[in-house]
């Protein structure tokens, strides 16, 4: 998937970008580093639950949450990034950017990542490519190891830390995922996570599982029950899914959960009536 394919221009004039959420096929722990990252694999692709962003011209900088899952701007990844790609170019960006937020945050589905991304890329458009690919990559990275992915989207491969990226053939899949409306922090699941096994994994071993197998009989999340521990809710939801026939898998380290296919209408209500959110979506 292109960015630039997810431009749309208003008549008002006013910029829209989409920015996608992601879901995890899977997200092996190969260990600690001695910088304090973990070592994972991950197959990532891009779903069709989006974020919008809206650009403007203005007299300043301004940066604005809105929507559903809107945060204060002192949280505001995007803000910071690019306040920081403006030192780094020596471009002033007067521009007021405003999120509508309806991709839950906390929820492993990599939002504020693929906002990040959204931007700095549409900025570094707009100076005419200041800087290359890898240099974004290396930018986005800084802020955030999902970043990169989401310059492109699709499916890919990450590894490393979660800033290398190895792009695959995408993968078509109807999902349908559930927030449990708590946000998982990202630092505290891993923070708490202790490797459960001695297997060493290897790109070729995983990319070898993802040709001889469906994608649903190769998915295992190694820090599920490490943030079931810690979030309550993702494992009342996850013991629910299972109670009723489904095979739930958490996405990245959580607090979404989701399903191949889709769910019958009684358990999306059963879902919906605990204040949970039910989303059904296809791969892109």
């Amino acid at each position: 998937m292109n960015k630039k394919d997810n431009l749309i221009v208003l008549e008002d004039g006013v910029k829209v970008i989409l920015a996608p959420a992601k879901v995890n096929f899977g997200l092996w722990v190969k260990g600690k580093r001695a910088d304090g990252y973990h070592d994972i694999f991950s197959i990532i692709h891009t779903i069709d639950l989006y974020d919008r962003i809206y650009i403007e011209p203005h007299y300043t900088l301004e940066v604005l949450s809105v929507g559903p899952f809107s945060k204060n701007l002192k949280d505001n990844i995007v803000y910071e990034g690019v306040l920081e790609f403006s030192r780094l170019t020596g471009q002033n960006f007067d521009y007021k950017i405003v999120i509508e937020k309806n991709i839950p945050i906390g929820a492993g589905l990599g939002g504020a990542s693929s906002d990040l991304a959204a931007v700095v890329s549409y900025l570094n458009e707009e100076l005419e490519s200041p800087m290359n690919e890898q240099e974004l990559v290396e930018f986005l990275s800084s802020f955030s190891k999902d970043a990169p992915f989401f310059l492109k989207g699709g499916c890919a491969l990450v590894y490393g830390t979660g800033d290398q990226v190895k792009a695959l053939e995408p993968i078509s899949r109807e999902i349908t995922i559930v927030y449990p409306n708590v946000e998982a922090s990202t630092s505290k699941v891993y923070g708490a996570f202790v490797k459960q096994t001695e297997e060493e994994l290897s790109l070729e071993d995983i990319l070898k599982l993802l040709e001889e197998n469906d994608i649903e009989n190769i998915i295992e999340n190694h820090l599920q029950e490490t943030a079931i521990e810690i979030y309550k809710e993702i494992g009342e939801l996850v013991r629910f899914l299972e109670s009723v026939g489904y095979k739930p898998y958490m996405s990245g380290s959580g607090s979404s959960v989701y399903v191949f296919g889709k769910l019958s209408d009684t358990v999306k209500i059963a879902l919906e009536s605990r204040g949970w959110y039910v989303y059904e979506c296809k791969t892109i």
